[in-house]
């Protein structure tokens, strides 16, 4: 059993030996900065870390958030706290997370709790840990007279306090069998009725990336909602109604040795023990098929900042900023590039064309550049793409590549699908997707110049033939 009373006695006394009262002010700034970046997401935090400690356990967690009053409480299955997990807590940058399946981000996401409250509190099954912003504040008045003088300058989560409460001293019976409880009262201005609406906000989208959950039960006296999750294969339901599909590798995608050595520190320490790299594609399923989307966003784990310009959902472990709202330049994000279309052609193209998402398939494929910093994937998707069998021509009940058609109108289409213009397929789409087209793979487009001659040379050849006559 962890010792959180020593350990909080000891994280007490490091404060002794600070002589430089603006460190501890540095400390508050930090956190006010990270407070701003992930303004809105802390149920999002708060599943992801109860997420990561069911992957330690090697089970699917169940998560309990109940409202009671101006409390709030966020429970879970999964392992249980230690010492590494209190550090990460009760520092900026130090982490507990020990390979790269789990996904917090070095104890940053639990910080999130400041926006609603200034006293939270980790109970386990052997007592509790405490931040209390006022009681610091007084500790440091009398250590630095006149330096103090207001708590916006005193961090929340630097001196932690012990608390002899345990789980079952809650009294909550949903909550008996957690591992961890995080409990919080509410700042003064926020009401339970904003932290319904902010998780209402969560997307079944954003919680099947994660996985390893099997069920969120939200408890309130004005909203109740149980959100249960079931696995099969490649398959990811909630609620036994919605549907999705997660395209993978069936092998996992690791980092090369000579990647790895250009990688920076912080992303070495984190493929450290482990070289994969998680990387999924999701389809949302209606009636077993595909759904296309429109505006998909990049995903680690939680959407990213930017669109993806493709279809569907990409989800990978790309390198990004702090406040994960965008990607950065990395050998590892061009290496994810990569992977990415390789899993596009070698095994999406194959699924979508499973599904007999014939004429769609074009559809899927297409996509709009959306972000410069995405260029690699774009420019190394189009390499590949331009020999693919992806564009499905209907009288021809076949696949062509882009340098096997031409563009033209329909009534065209109508009078010469049957005869090809320079060894071509006559192919009829909506005007965006005949520029991209045009714009990516310099696909022709059949000119009225062409067209007539065309049709003379038909009309020569099939004099004989009135049904050619009769379609003009």
């Amino acid at each position: 059993m962890i010792d959180l009373k020593t350990i909080c006695e000891e994280k007490q006394s490091g404060l002794k030996s600070i002589k430089d009262s603006d460190i501890i002010k540095s400390l508050a700034k930090f956190e006010d900065t990270v407070n701003d970046a992930y303004r809105g997401r802390l149920f999002f935090e708060l599943i992801q870390n109860a997420r990561d400690a069911a992957h330690k356990a090697g089970i699917n967690s169940k998560i309990i958030i109940c409202i009671h009053g101006n409390t709030v409480y966020v429970g879970n299955t999964g392992a249980p706290f230690d010492e590494k997990g209190i550090i990460a807590m009760t520092r900026l940058g130090v982490s507990d997370k020990s390979d790269n399946k789990t996904i917090g981000h070095k104890g940053i996401g639990f910080k999130a709790i400041q926006e609603y409250s200034s006293i939270p509190k980790i109970i386990t099954k052997f007592g509790s840990i405490a931040f209390d912003k006022t009681k610091l504040h007084e500790i440091l008045q009398k250590k630095f007279p006149g330096e103090f003088t207001t708590e916006s300058k005193v961090p929340l989560f630097y001196y932690p306090h012990y608390e002899d409460n345990c789980i079952e001293d809650i009294g909550i019976d949903t909550l008996k069998d957690c591992e961890t409880v995080i409990m919080f009262d509410l700042n003064k201005g926020k009401t339970p009725a904003q932290l319904i609406d902010k998780f209402k906000e969560i997307s079944n989208e954003e919680l099947i990336l994660l996985e390893n959950i099997e069920s969120i039960c939200f408890q309130s006296n004005v909203f109740n909602k149980t959100t249960r999750f079931s696995y099969k294969e490649n398959e990811v339901t909630v609620n036994g109604n919605e549907t999705f599909e997660i395209i993978r590798f069936p092998q996992p995608v690791l980092i090369p040795n000579d990647l790895y050595e250009k990688l920076s520190e912080k992303e070495k320490e984190l493929f450290e023990s482990d070289r994969e790299v998680d990387l999924k594609i999701v389809f949302r399923l209606d009636n077993e098929l595909p759904v296309y989307e429109v505006d998909s966003e990049l995903y680690l784990f939680y959407p990213l900042e930017m669109k993806s310009g493709f279809s569907y959902k990409i989800h990978s472990y790309f390198s990004c900023n702090p406040q994960r709202t965008s990607i950065i330049e990395s050998p590892r994000n061009d290496f994810i590039f990569e992977k990415i279309v390789e899993l596009q052609i070698s095994h999406v193209f194959p699924y979508l064309k499973a599904k007999d998402k014939k004429k769609e398939l074009l559809q899927f494929a297409f996509f709009k550049e959306e972000n410069k910093k995405l260029s690699n994937l774009y420019n190394s998707y189009i390499a590949k793409l331009k020999s693919q069998k992806f564009i499905w021509i209907e009288h021809e009940n076949d696949y062509y590549n882009p340098n096997e058609i031409m563009l033209c109108d329909n009534d065209a289409y109508i009078i010469l699908k049957d005869h090809p213009v320079n060894n071509k397929k006559l192919l009829v789409v909506d005007d965006i997707i005949a520029k991209w087209l045009r714009d990516k793979f310099k696909v022709s487009e059949l000119t009225e110049l062409v067209l007539h001659a065309q049709i003379e040379a038909i009309a020569e050849t099939e004099k004989s033939k009135p049904s050619f006559f009769e379609k003009l």
